[in-house]
């Protein structure tokens, strides 16, 4: 089944329409201390997206950095990594694909 990964829960956010994209999976709770406490959240991220594929989805919610980590480490397991971008306009969130396969 394609799971929709969101990088840190937001409590106050419908998630309704990122179902209908797969099983939803949090990594992070909303609330991280810092400093960040870098090597146990990318051993967390790690363990998490250890079987990321291609069908799978990232949901970039929480600390840009912490969006950003996941995104490298989920690109490590594919190199084609699709995100779910929300769309104002018709309230829903669409699909983004990124190809790193030739990234340098």
């Amino acid at each position: 089944m394609t799971k929709v990964y969101i990088v840190q829960a937001h409590n106050n956010k419908d998630m309704s329409d990122a179902r209908r994209h797969g099983e939803l999976h949090v990594l992070y709770p909303n609330h991280i201390q810092r400093p960040y406490d870098t090597d146990y959240l990318t051993g967390v991220a790690h363990t998490q997206l250890r079987d990321f594929c291609e069908d799978d989805f990232l949901l970039l919610l929480g600390d840009p950095a912490i969006c950003g980590m996941v995104t490298k480490v989920a690109s490590e397991y594919s190199e084609i990594v699709r995100m779910l971008s929300w769309n104002r306009i018709k309230q829903e969130y669409h699909e983004v694909t990124w190809d790193f396969a030739d990234a340098e």
